[in-house]
């Protein structure tokens, strides 16, 4: 199966989701240096993306299985966005990572991140890098896996032979990394901004019901006390 069926069939499956979440959004698909990137756009779309991006990654994912199923031959690379969500991430990102890369090179002490996906820890690699006198590493096992931004004399140090620490408590401002890792997710969170509204109404709706359930049975239990057809007790 080409690439360019292979994108159809994605950009079907999730304009599938989409219908099934009843939401209205137009889906589209192309094919850019051999990956596929899917792209969902309209107005409250929040609830495909979830709490820091967690149901847009297994709507990602999902597709990516959908469309493997489906081709006989090598399925390739797969991107899910929406409403832009994963381009206000990346520039996020960067920006924090370069503003921590910056912090690195003026105290000259390591500095250990949030554990974060490989794609986010890419991000991160990449807009370091472009910092003069610094370096990154990775330390961790996936899902805990995290980047460890550090002075390039360090890594010097380290290449010449001296074993890196292992113990991430050892990084000084790892505290301090992970608390501002955490801020750069609700910062993007907060851009999609109908995440909150979109769950709050679903409660909404959900405690109504149960309101109405609990008067309707309120009602039952009236009717059955005040009975006056009820038979009397035999002597």
């Amino acid at each position: 199966m080409s690439i360019e069926a292979q994108s159809e069939l994605a950009e079907a499956f999730v304009g599938g989701v989409v219908r099934c979440f009843g939401l209205s959004a137009s889906v589209q698909s192309n094919v850019v240096d051999d990956v596929i990137e899917v792209s969902v756009t309209g107005e409250g779309l929040g609830l495909l993306v979830g709490p820091r991006g967690a149901t847009i990654d297994a709507l990602q994912e999902l597709t990516r299985t959908a469309v493997q199923h489906r081709s006989d031959e090598h399925t390739g690379r797969i991107h899910v966005d929406v409403a832009g969500y994963r381009a206000r991430r990346a520039t996020a990102l960067r920006e924090f990572a370069q503003r921590i890369a910056v912090e690195v090179v003026e105290t000259g002490q390591s500095q250990a991140l949030e554990p974060m996906s490989a794609p986010d820890r890419k991000i991160v690699h990449d807009a370091v890098h472009e910092i003069a006198g610094t370096a990154t590493t990775s330390e961790g096992e996936d899902p805990r896996r995290y980047v460890v931004i550090l002075p390039a004399a360090v890594e010097a140090e380290q290449a010449d032979g001296e074993d890196a620490d292992d113990d991430a408590d050892d990084y000084d401002g790892l505290e301090d990394a992970a608390g501002e890792g955490a801020a750069v997710d609700d910062d993007v969170d907060d851009e999609v901004s109908d995440d909150d509204d979109l769950d709050d109404d679903a409660e909404d709706e959900a405690e109504d019901a149960d309101a109405e359930d609990d008067d309707a049975d309120d009602d039952a239990d009236d009717a059955d006390d005040s009975d006056p057809d009820a038979a009397p007790d035999a002597d």
